[in-house]
């Protein structure tokens, strides 16, 4: 095998416009590294004006309601070509009136049609074919022409599959492999539909810089200094936390990285409960930035809703910070409660409440435990290894 397809609408772009997830990239970046061949069809949804204009307005609100997700305000009427770290991207639009239904077939056609036109062009054939969170119809259209293997990642149960295809089953049973970004996931889809070809978990991985070559955090004494990293948004209960922290008492601070619609939500918490000494909102920052503000945290709390992953858990991982997660989510199974990291229902400010209590009434020498299996677990999971293992489980398909 060595010629890979993805097909995915979760891509970024190289443009100010982007405000998709790398984790897609961070994948392909390392199959070219490693001597695959590899091609993007990033698949780009297009709606009717409305919703376009609608994005360009009203942005974020539409992220909060959504859950978060990857939208455009720019409509693309042709394939838009371009190359980020060695890896050819094509942007190809599909069209659908409605956003989040069902692709016309005449829409799924056309896609079908470009794709071919593309890898003619570059005399490709795929060994493999991969989607992810794609439409599951697409896929397999595209594989009729090359009858080649296949793939589909999920980042979620796809609760809609049985509203919107008579023949789910067959269309999940034609796929020759399923991978999914998290224990629960597939559990919750396997349980909902059926067992699946093959499966495997797809986790992503973190860059070697991310990692910390010694832990400088000690924890003599209880925690005190917290951070939060991810989009200001309902389901990621960013509000929870100020609900819990005033139980360490005394003099803690939180800081949050990140932008969103709950941002408002934020302030008004902050000033209603006099929390301006403890609490500081710095908005977005640079990826590369990001290790400063870990290394200065010693706790890093985050308890979303709908989590399909969560990189950033395994960021706080890597710089020794101890990490709380949400259980049943998408990082349920890579962190073991109480071992090297700690699990919380989401959105529950008294269960958090009781962990942070429990954290403090460790030994500093327990605490530390804690901390190092972290960040040994980080040290286990570098985008290296992690894209490894899923081109090793496409392999074997």
């Amino acid at each position: 095998m060595r010629n890979i397809l993805m097909v995915t609408p979760l891509y970024p772009l190289p443009t100010k416009e982007n405000n998709c997830t790398y984790v897609c990239h961070f994948f392909t970046r390392e199959w070219v590294k490693m001597g695959y061949n590899v091609v993007v069809v990033h698949t780009q949804p297009i709606h009717c004006w409305m919703w376009h204009l609608a994005v360009r307005l009203f942005g974020k609100r539409l992220s909060n309601f959504f859950g978060g997700g990857n939208f455009y305000a720019r409509k693309i009427k042709h394939t838009e070509h371009y190359v980020m770290d060695d890896v050819p991207v094509y942007r190809v639009p599909i069209y659908k009136f409605i956003p989040r239904g069902r692709y016309p077939a005449k829409s799924v056609a056309k896609l079908v049609n470009d794709v071919h036109k593309i890898l003619n062009g570059l005399d490709f054939v795929p060994d493999v074919i991969v989607g992810h969170m794609t439409a599951i119809e697409i896929i397999p259209e595209i594989n009729k022409k090359y009858h080649t293997k296949t793939c589909m990642v999920a980042h979620g149960v796809l609760n809609k599959i049985k509203e919107r295809y008579p023949d789910w089953e067959a269309m999940i049973d034609s796929y020759d492999s399923w991978g999914f970004r998290a224990i629960p996931i597939k559990a919750a889809f396997e349980k909902k539909f059926k067992e699946v070809k093959k499966p495997f978990c797809c986790y992503s991985g973190i860059p070697e810089r991310f990692l910390s070559n010694q832990n400088t955090h000690t924890f003599d004494k209880p925690l005190s200094r917290f951070l939060y990293i991810g989009d200001l948004i309902a389901r990621k209960h960013p509000i929870s936390l100020l609900q819990a922290l005033p139980v360490c008492g005394g003099d803690y601070c939180i800081k949050y990285l990140g932008e969103g619609a709950e941002r408002g939500q934020l302030e008004k918490y902050i000033k209603e409960h006099n929390l301006n000494k403890h609490v500081e909102l710095v908005g977005r920052v640079n990826r590369d930035l990001v290790t400063n503000y870990l290394d200065e945290a010693e706790c890093f709390i985050m308890i979303s809703s709908g989590e399909a992953y969560g990189l950033v858990y395994l960021e706080a991982m890597a710089r020794g910070c101890i990490t709380v997660a949400s259980r049943n989510e998408g990082f349920d199974g890579i962190i073991k409660d109480g071992e090297n990291g700690f699990l919380c229902e989401a959105g529950n400010p008294e269960e958090l409440k009781s962990i942070i209590n429990k954290i403090n009434a460790l030994t500093p020498k327990e605490r530390l435990e804690i901390s190092e299996k972290g960040l040994k677990t980080a040290r286990n999971m570098t985008d290296y290894l992690m894209a490894r293992e899923y081109v090793e489980n496409l392999e074997k398909i």
